[in-house]
């Protein structure tokens, strides 16, 4: 099983993130049916702050706040 990466563009198309993806796509025959099943991403940033302990999560906001003055 492949695992490719789809965007969606402007009009509503998914179309192939890398160059891998857009060769794996190539190789199908017009008409060939792909099940998938899709997930969103989650940002990394939000994880990071989510999972911290007490003590990091502090020392973490107040180091976000510093950026943002």
């Amino acid at each position: 099983m492949a695992k490719i990466a789809l965007v969606q563009t402007q009009g509503g198309a998914l179309v192939p993130l890398t160059d891998d993806d857009k060769h794996f796509i190539d190789k199908k025959r017009v008409g060939t049916v792909l099940e998938c099943d899709f997930k969103t991403l989650r940002n990394p940033m939000f994880h990071r702050k989510y999972f911290l302990t007490p003590a990091k999560k502090l020392t973490f906001l107040i180091g976000e706040r510093n950026k943002l003055a």
